[in-house]
Parts: structure tokens; sequence; C-alpha cells
């Protein structure tokens, strides 16, 4: 996810609250996040850094037009692992020939926060990020999915991607 750090606390909760609407951020308190977004006022714009590249949104704020900014600074965001690049926000992984697949929703969100929660991330916590309406909870659901995942990564990529259930804290493994 993404980091949102500005000292004026009421923009902050208010940009927080509409990043959160747009699933750019998490409600959660986290210390894991694949970026920073760094807000600071001047008296006729607003300076947002995000990935140490500026872009100017001149005051009064258009919501729309800050969350178009947040957007492009957020989809070149990369995590290497292993031999693949994975692109969370256009929800992309590419090989080294750039071959690349593009991820489900679903699949995108199991994968960053298996990315994100290096020490597991718990089923129930992730099945509840996937499917918060859901009124019963099958574990299943989020195995077969699991399991779709893994032979899309393999089939498409030749990835060697794995996943490890201890104690029902899922991990990301890749050979």
């Amino acid at each position: 996810m993404i980091k949102l750090e500005c000292k004026n606390k009421f923009l902050n909760r208010y940009l927080s609250n509409l990043l959160i609407q747009k699933k750019l951020i998490s409600s959660k308190d986290s210390e894991d996040y694949f970026s920073s977004i760094y807000i600071i006022e001047h008296s006729r714009f607003i300076d947002l850094n995000i990935n140490n590249v500026s872009k100017k949104i001149m005051l009064p704020i258009d919501i729309n037009q800050f969350h178009n900014k947040i957007l492009e600074g957020i989809s070149e965001i990369e995590i290497k692992l292993g031999k693949f690049l994975y692109f969370p926000y256009q929800r992309i992984i590419k090989n080294n020939i750039n071959k690349k697949i593009y991820l489900s929703d679903v699949q995108n969100i199991i994968l960053s926060n298996l990315i994100l929660y290096k020490k597991g991330i718990d089923k129930f916590d992730l099945y509840n990020l996937i499917w918060s309406n859901d009124k019963n909870i099958s574990i299943n659901k989020l195995d077969t999915h699991l399991t779709n995942l893994k032979i899309h990564l393999n089939s498409s990529l030749s990835a060697d991607f794995n996943f490890q259930s201890n104690n029902k804290i899922l991990n990301l493994i890749i050979n």
C-alpha cells in the first residue's frame, strides 16, 4: 500500500479518507507499504512528492486532478521478485524478456499483501481484505484463488511461486 504524510492534520485526514475510499491506502495502520507520498502545502499549490518525483497541484484542489496525479506517480512502482518485476498498481508481472501477465483484482490483492507482509499474513485477515462483505467465511474460497494464482504464474511466466501456510499464516515462497 501507500503511506501518506502531511504536516497539516486536517488535510492529512481528508486526503487519507479519500485515498482509503479509492483503495489506494489501507485503513489499517501498518509499517509495511510500497511507496510514500509526502504532501507539502504552499500558499498557491500543494506539492505531492511520490517516489522522489514532485507533482504540483494548484489550489483549490480539484479532487479528480489530485487522484490522477497520485495514480500517475504510483503506476510506475515496481517490486523485484526474483527474476520478475511486479507492478502492483498496474496489476502486472513481467519476466526478464518483458513478457507480462495481468492479474485479476483478487490475485493482485493476494500477491501485494503477501509481498508487503514478509513475515506472512493471517489467512482470515487476507480473506477479509478481499471479501470484506461476506457474511459466511469460506477459507476454501481463498485456497482456490491461491491455487489459481500459482497456476497462472507458473503456466504464463514459468514462475516458481509457492504459498506456504503454517498455523493459518500464509507466506509467499519464490524459487
